[in-house]
């Protein structure tokens, strides 16, 4: 996920957010008056695991749904050349 202006703030919908299947870390961030607020660049970094890989992105795309991000955006296209080779197997 990354931003489109440095200084607009995200919040995670929930504290139970990392999981043993889900962890987002975040980089490119600073914390001001108690908000975590994009400092440019990639922000966030959401990964998960799955029984398949098809599975992973699901739920680290599942993930990125629980973030209220209204300036953030994030890729869609991530982990397809892996799901694909997964269901040619």
């Amino acid at each position: 996920m990354t931003t489109v202006s440095a200084g607009s703030a995200y919040q995670r919908r929930s504290n139970d957010f990392n999981t043993p299947s889900r962890l987002a870390n975040k980089a490119g961030t600073k914390v001001e008056g108690g908000r975590i607020l994009a400092n440019g660049g990639r922000v966030l970094n959401v990964s998960a695991t799955g029984k398949t890989v098809r599975e992973a992105q699901a739920r680290a795309y599942q993930a990125i749904g629980r973030i209220r991000w209204p300036e953030g955006f994030y890729r869609r296209d991530i982990g397809w050349r892996a799901v694909e080779r997964e269901r040619l197997r």
